[in-house]
């Protein structure tokens, strides 16, 4: 008999200082035909947006689509129910809401990424190594599980940098295993 978990991994985004600095929101340049004159170019970089989807070949049990229900907060509603030990690929992909929607259809989006952004990933699902119940049933798994289970697993979340998943969308791609009912 297997069990059936419906905790979901939670994902935030960081942004290295060194990087960020490197994109102001006003930026100033001097207009060479008019003495004396300024011309300011204003840049918004927008809300950085993330999507977490368990890949379709994947998917266990019950599961309703992902969907966001307040754009500015980074509020979604997605629900999946995976069984137990079963292992799964995650794929988180990040953009950023240039125009807030009035619709959620009608929202504009950039697909373009900087290299200095991180997603931090606090896998609730998995096996956390400091909980006696999740303690026990890693004592009798092998080696080789035990890394799958704890995988970005409090207390030791994971920082991974955003890569291209295809030529239109950034992000990354994680496997994940399911463990014990919480």
């Amino acid at each position: 008999k297997q069990s059936i978990t419906t905790a979901t991994p939670s994902f935030s985004p960081s942004i290295s200082p060194s990087k960020s600095s490197e994109t102001s929101s006003v930026s100033l340049f001097s207009n060479a035909t008019k003495e004396g004159s300024v011309i300011a170019r204003f840049q918004y970089d927008g809300i950085l947006v993330m999507r977490p989807k368990p890949m379709e070949h994947d998917q266990g049990g019950s599961c309703h689509p992902y969907k966001i229900t307040d754009t500015l907060r980074g509020i979604s509603e997605s629900f999946h129910v995976l069984q137990s030990k079963q292992s799964f690929n995650v794929e988180i992909t990040v953009s950023r809401l240039i125009i807030p929607p009035e619709y959620e259809e009608d929202a504009i989006f950039c697909n373009i990424i900087e290299e200095s952004v991180d997603i931090n990933v606090s896998n609730n699902i998995g096996l956390v190594s400091t909980d006696p119940s999740d303690i026990a049933v890693l004592d009798f798994v092998g080696d080789e599980e035990k890394i799958e289970y704890t995988r970005c697993t409090p207390p030791n979340p994971c920082s991974l940098p955003v890569i291209g998943l295809s030529t239109t969308e950034y992000g990354i791609s994680l496997q994940l295993k399911v463990g014990i009912p919480r």
